[in-house]
């Protein structure tokens, strides 16, 4: 069930009828959410991403319905009514935030835990492949792809037209 807190924040907890996963303990929530057009979107743990009401913080949505995909920790970014994230299964989600149908998934080598950046029709997002992915945001085909020394978890930075990110080499790269 979903638990309003007294800080005013949310999660999912066990209860009789089950946690947001449906069974009986709750669901570790990790990634930002997104909030607009009066729902909140986010994804879980569980490998399932969620659509609540907000003003009643119930459950509105859920993708995929009867399966799930990887656990997801990163955040989603909404652009242009759909939503983007990566998932441990290491793909790309485009979701229709209005019908929660799947638009398209890109695979990458790897997990990914981290959150995507949308910038000029194209998605931008890390991977633990060593790689950062740049996608076209209509049809979710690979623009171009950049080696990193490490796994890359941060959220990239699209500025002035450079991409900056950092990756577990410690190093921090612009492409």
């Amino acid at each position: 069930a979903l638990s309003s807190g007294s800080s005013g924040g949310f999660g999912c907890l066990p209860t009789a009828g089950g946690g947001c996963s449906g069974g009986a303990s709750g669901v570790a929530l990790y990634g930002m959410p997104v909030i607009a057009d009066g729902r909140v979107y986010l994804g879980a743990y569980n490998g399932k991403f969620y659509a609540f009401d907000a003003a009643t913080l119930q459950v509105a949505d859920i993708y995929p319905v009867d399966s799930y995909i990887g656990s997801m920790v990163g955040g989603a970014v909404l652009a242009d009514g759909i939503l983007y994230f990566g998932s441990s299964d290491g793909k790309v989600y485009a979701l229709n935030a209005e019908t929660f149908l799947l638009e398209w998934s890109y695979e990458t080598g790897d997990k990914i835990w981290a959150t995507p950046a949308v910038a000029d029709g194209r998605v931008f997002i890390g991977s633990f492949d060593n790689k950062l992915y740049a996608l076209d945001a209509s049809d979710g085909a690979r623009l171009w792809e950049y080696p990193a020394g490490g796994a890359i978890i941060t959220t990239p930075l699209v500025a002035d037209g450079a991409v900056y990110f950092g990756s577990f080499d410690r190093n921090c790269l612009l492409y």
